[in-house]
């Protein structure tokens, strides 16, 4: 299997629309100066000898770019040196098809939300048969909410509702992230017998994700 590092797509504009690691470094690289120098070196590519990037080899790890969409977005992944190019370029193409099937509606918007394209990382995950972890700060936000309830001896009642109020402030989808390892508290305090009737709806909104 090909020891892949990081993935990054990357716009027209250098713009990264999508970063994504399966070695546990993201947190380490810095996405939108990573962008701005590949994008740099493809226009230079482009303008100085009119060719295209498209691979960069240093020590222990090679780069490799391929343009999609008319160069409207690109794929660029990093990979350890030595790993079958052959099977990089097939995982590249597949990356790069799978991506502009899912967003051609979004390829010419002027205003670009980066988190709209954070769904496409369960598509990357098929492609290369890895199952990523999903974190996200929201996670640890919640569980910093039911420290400090049990700290602060909150009520059950005042408990649930932070709980409710944290929930419906997220968005669906990061909702649906941070039920992944809540649910089993969720449903404990909905099988409370103190739950109230206009809080189990509230509990049923959040669930119907």
């Amino acid at each position: 299997m090909v020891d892949i590092n990081t993935l990054w797509i990357i716009n027209s504009s250098g713009l990264c629309l999508l970063q994504h690691s399966y070695n546990g470094d993201q947190a380490f690289i810095n996405e939108t100066m990573f962008s701005g120098f590949v994008s740099a070196i493809i226009n230079f590519s482009n303008r100085i000898f009119e060719d295209n990037l498209e691979k960069i080899s240093m020590d222990k790890m090679d780069v490799y770019c391929h343009p999609f969409s008319d160069g409207k977005f690109y794929v660029v992944l990093a990979v350890n040196r030595g790993s079958n190019e052959k099977y990089i370029h097939q995982k590249i193409h597949e990356i790069g098809d799978a991506f502009q099937i899912e967003f051609k509606d979004m390829l010419d918007n002027l205003t670009i939300n980066i988190a709209d394209y954070d769904p496409f990382v369960d598509t990357l995950d098929k492609i290369v048969g890895v199952e990523t972890q999903r974190t996200i700060p929201e996670q640890e936000e919640f569980l910093r909410l039911l420290k400090n309830a049990e700290e602060q001896q909150y009520t059950e009642y005042r408990t649930i509702e932070e709980i409710l109020i944290f929930f419906e402030q997220l968005t669906p989808k990061k909702r649906q992230v941070v039920l992944q390892s809540a649910l089993p508290i969720i449903e404990m305090f909905m099988e409370s017998k103190n739950l109230k009737v206009e809080q189990m709806k509230r509990f049923q909104q959040i669930l119907s994700i």
